[in-house]
């Protein structure tokens, strides 16, 4: 299952672009099948591998997976005021990526949060340097860094927006659960 195959070269987020591309054009060569979840990777797929045979499997949310429970409560249970929005962001703490840095540096730079809150789940290599972020931002006190979590129900439910600040994503696995 391949869900994003961009080149590193117009991805421009990662060291020697070329030569990862080259790493890239000879990694996909002994593959002969592929699964992928939208005409445009398979495409792309294809250019990588002209021989491999390309399956697109869209993602797609059936319904709701369990009754909503968007409650005030649902903000207490993780710490949060019950009585003000709260935009989430879910996934692996990486900035080059992912661009936490870039949300909270976006959001601390005017009145945005003064009526809300942000709350990132996940943990990864820049967990420290959000934590960091977060403190200096002068709506600190509106940013909560929840940590891994396994119930992410429970914190589905107390999302008014999901936020997704990366770089780039294919179809995120994030939105679909926050579809759910």
């Amino acid at each position: 299952y391949i869900p994003m195959t961009h080149s590193p070269v117009e991805v421009a987020v990662h060291r020697l672009p070329q030569l990862r591309a080259a790493a890239h054009w000879l990694f996909y060569q002994p593959i002969s099948r592929y699964i992928t979840h939208d005409d445009q990777q398979a495409e792309r797929l294809g250019r990588w591998n002209p021989r491999a045979k390309v399956a697109v499997i869209r993602p797609y949310v059936l319904g709701p997976v369990a009754p909503v429970n968007h409650t005030a409560e649902a903000k207490r249970r993780l710490g949060m005021p019950g009585n003000l929005p709260v935009l989430g962001v879910v996934g692996r703490v990486e900035f080059r990526q992912k661009a936490q840095d870039w949300l909270v540096k976006a959001l601390g730079s005017d009145s945005f949060l003064q009526d809300k809150v942000v709350a990132f789940v996940g943990d990864g290599p820049d967990h420290a340097r959000l934590t960091e972020l977060a403190s200096a931002s002068r709506w600190a006190k509106h940013i909560f860094l929840l940590g891994w979590h396994n119930d992410m129900k429970a914190f589905h439910d107390a999302l008014d927006v999901l936020v997704i600040p990366s770089r780039m994503e294919a179809t995120p696995w994030v939105m679909i659960d926050a579809l759910a």
